[in-house]
């Protein structure tokens, strides 16, 4: 089940609210630099991508 971001951008309940979740994923950076060694973790603005399951 993949959970919709832009309906948590939102800031509106959906069907997983009150739900228990198990949750993978990865994070991106939206501002990438270029400069920076991949793989290197830095504070900032990334998205986040999760795939959840309902348990």
């Amino acid at each position: 089940m993949l959970i919709d971001r832009s309906v948590i951008a939102t800031y509106k309940p959906d069907a997983l609210q009150d739900t228990i979740v198990d949750m993978e994923g990865w994070a991106m950076p939206l501002d990438a630099d270029p400069s920076v060694e991949t793989g290197q973790i830095l504070g900032g603005n990334y998205r986040r991508v999760f795939e959840a399951t309902v348990g």
